[in-house]
């Protein structure tokens, strides 16, 4: 009897250390796999001017939304545009009410590339200012340190949605302080 149970011991330690890693990979691959919620910036004091700010894009672009929100949690005026049609009767329809006023408005234009919306490749964001949209200025942002797209481990060198979007808006600040 003592032989049973010095070999079963061990093929039982094995098994529950086999059912424990078991449980451990199980809940470590779920945690992985659930779903996150990137949070942006949460401004906790007005920030020293406060922009008045279009966010406009040729048609629906997810770097916009979330450069938008980002401005916004900032604590600035923000419009939101999918398409510069909208923009400019906006635009005009403030002009005709009072063609006197200069706009408070400044609008930035949103372009990108990429193919991942998790990870874009490149924003380009150009700044207008007054009813006749006069260039003021603008951002290029390159995404990633890797080199070409065909990179297979490229998308562990970029920045997701939400980083990006932080990152842009902090220049964009950077860039209208004079204004």
């Amino acid at each position: 009897m003592d032989m049973r149970s010095t070999r079963a011991q061990p093929l039982d330690t094995w098994r529950a250390a086999g059912s424990l890693l078991l449980v451990c990979a199980s809940l470590w691959l779920s945690a992985c796999a659930s779903l996150r919620v990137a949070l942006g910036t949460h401004a906790s004091a007005k920030p020293e001017r406060v922009f008045h700010l279009r966010v406009v894009s040729r048609k629906p672009h997810q770097m916009a939304t979330a450069l938008a929100v980002e401005l916004a949690n900032r604590g600035h005026l923000v419009q939101r545009f999918d398409s510069q049609s909208d923009a400019d009767a906006l635009r005009t329809s403030e002009h005709e009410q009072n063609p006197q006023a200069n706009s408070p408005w400044i609008e930035l234009v949103v372009d990108g590339l990429g193919q991942d919306f998790e990870s874009p490749e490149s924003v380009s964001v150009r700044f207008y200012k007054g009813q006749s949209r006069i260039l003021t200025g603008g951002i290029n942002w390159l995404n990633g340190f890797a080199g070409g797209t065909g990179f297979s481990l490229e998308r562990l060198f970029k920045w997701g949605i939400v980083p990006s979007a932080h990152q842009i808006a902090t220049h964009i600040e950077r860039s209208l302080k004079d204004y």
